[in-house]
């Protein structure tokens, strides 16, 4: 099948195509689980492996349910006795098919993981629905041990949100980033007018943090996003984008969409009240901590105290569709992981 996952009309982000920005909200769903990734179930059937489509056998078994794969570049699926394997993989939303392949003849297959891939679904010539079966990170085959998992939600406010970095500590969540909404009440100063384009400066955002290089204290542009502009280094004036300044944002805008500093700020404010608002999002000079509620303070108690860790490889993840992520090796208590070297080291972007 086709994938319609891109942008069909147009460069995004930009003016005309926006791009929503992601981040956790909600729940945040913590699974803590030993080298085993497996742990789904089998059941007989099989599938084409380029296609994903499932069909009826009585000779194969397949896993039950999608297994997520905790961001590993490669992994080895092994068992005691020797068959076909097959495989294939699927993206973010469990229905996008990455078409995989197949291994004759063996009790173990190693298969590097496309860079897309977020869940594996697989099938082995045999009925016996017990075979012990382990899924690990790696391309290493080990001794079996059945998959023993921890499952910890952990609640978000209403309209609370985790971004890129953020993490959790025993003091509170800790914020490595900031997402502003541009409305057209900014201080907007034109910097350059030529034929095509004009670009303007924004007051200055005192607690973002910025790079030095030369004179120049900017923003790479690998380090922040903004939904409305492509984002740029030092910035530019015949081109639509946005650049982080001297802790000022600059915006370079074509002509054709906007010509003034005045229509640009009607731009902003249109955006803001159509409930599509210009975010920007960049990186604090100092983390900003923000203090558990009552019900995120028991949950967070909850992990440290009771998670446990598994003897060699611990396995930390969440499934969520924008999510913590984790790769951690044995410590001797889980308060050791939830650190901001180790935890919850969250996925964001555009």
């Amino acid at each position: 099948d086709a994938d319609m996952t891109f942008e069909p009309y147009g460069a995004s982000p930009s003016p005309e195509y926006p791009s929503e920005t992601q981040n956790v909200e909600g729940n945040i769903n913590v699974t803590v689980c030993n080298k085993n990734l497996n742990n789904s179930e089998m059941e007989l059937g099989g599938f084409n492996y380029l296609t994903g489509k499932l069909v009826s056998s009585t000779t194969e078994m397949i896993n039950k349910e999608p297994i997520y794969l905790n961001k590993a570049n490669k992994i080895t699926i092994s068992t005691n006795i020797d068959g076909i394997w097959a495989y294939f993989f699927y993206k973010k939303d469990k229905s996008t098919v990455i078409p995989g392949s197949y291994k004759n003849n063996s009790n173990f297959i190693t298969i590097e993981v496309p860079e897309e891939a977020e869940y594996i679904m697989y099938r082995f010539n045999s009925t016996d629905l017990n075979l012990p079966i382990i899924l690990e990170i790696g391309e290493n085959v080990t001794d079996y041990i059945q998959n023993e998992q921890q499952v910890f939600t952990f609640p978000l406010a209403e309209n609370q949100k985790l971004y890129k970095g953020d993490y959790l500590a025993k003091d509170g969540i800790h914020h490595v980033r900031k997402q502003i909404e541009l409305d057209g009440t900014e201080e907007l100063t034109l910097v350059a007018d030529v034929d095509t384009h004009i670009r303007v400066y924004t007051n200055r955002y005192t607690d973002m943090k910025t790079y030095k290089e030369n004179t120049n204290e900017y923003v790479p542009a690998n380090e922040f996003i903004c939904s409305h502009f492509k984002t740029d280094d030092i910035g530019t004036t015949r081109t639509t984008a946005i650049s982080l300044n001297n802790q000022r944002i600059y915006i370079a805008i074509s002509k054709e969409i906007v010509s003034t500093v005045e229509k640009l700020k009607s731009y902003l404010a249109q955006q803001k009240q159509a409930g599509t608002p210009v975010i920007v999002e960049y990186p604090l000079a100092e983390e900003e901590i923000e203090a558990y509620t009552p019900e995120q303070k028991k949950v967070y108690e909850q992990i440290v105290q009771t998670a446990k860790s598994y003897k060699n490889v611990t396995n930390i993840y969440s499934p969520d569709p924008v999510s913590p992520v984790f790769e951690v090796d044995y410590r001797k208590d889980i308060e050791t992981l939830l650190t901001q070297q180790n935890a919850l080291i969250l996925e964001g972007g555009n």
